[in-house]
């Protein structure tokens, strides 16, 4: 994957809906290959974010010149995203999307199998997902036998668009889960929706 800085000129300071851009946007491209299912797309927030008002947004950059708001989820100074293709990204500051309709759509689990050890493929799972609007959410990892083994968010405001919590293969008490499959069950706008991910050692 390449990632180059975009001239100013390419982005625009401001967008309809008085969205306000945060960060300079990125050319994102992984030319010759089709994502099967999304890639979590990271970005560290600016230091001086206090000063603005609103909710951080990845918006992409669509080939008309329009720009299309995606979301993100907010954690610990970095947004995160999910994304499908190659294009311009950047990152704004706005009201959130949508004030009412919409439901939970689009869960995904990247990678589906994973080690918390980091002896194969990644060392966290990011769990994708639409919000139709502005939602509390829970997210949380059961055992096959049905055992709550984390709670991932527990009624977390998040903003319409796409989001993306993260899952390091440790239970409630910080603990490496054993191995095995896990299912991850969301909760949002009324809907439950559920998924499956193996850990391993």
């Amino acid at each position: 994957m390449n990632v180059g800085a975009l001239a100013a000129a390419d982005v625009p300071d401001t967008l309809p809906g008085n969205a306000i851009r945060v960060l300079p946007g990125y050319e994102v491209d992984w030319s010759g290959a089709a994502l099967g299912k999304p890639a979590a797309l990271s970005m560290l927030l600016p230091d001086d974010v206090s000063a603005l008002e609103g909710v951080f947004a990845l918006y992409f950059g669509a080939a008309d010149g329009t720009w299309l708001r995606l979301g993100g989820t907010v954690e610990t100074g970095i947004l995160a995203t999910p994304i499908m293709r190659s294009g311009r990204y950047a990152l704004f500051v706005d009201h959130g999307g949508p004030a009412s309709g919409g439901t939970l759509t689009q869960v995904v689990v990247t990678p589906r199998v994973f080690s918390a050890a980091g002896s194969f493929a990644a060392e966290e799972a990011a769990i994708s997902f639409n919000l139709g609007r502005a939602a509390s959410v829970t997210v949380k990892i059961h055992n096959r036998a049905g055992r709550l083994m984390r709670e991932v968010a527990a009624g977390r405001p998040m903003s319409a668009g796409a989001n993306v919590v993260r899952w390091d293969g440790r239970d409630g008490d910080g603990r490496l889960a054993a191995d095995g499959v896990y299912v991850v069950t969301i909760e949002a706008l009324g809907r439950r929706e559920t998924q499956t991910l193996a850990l391993v050692r």
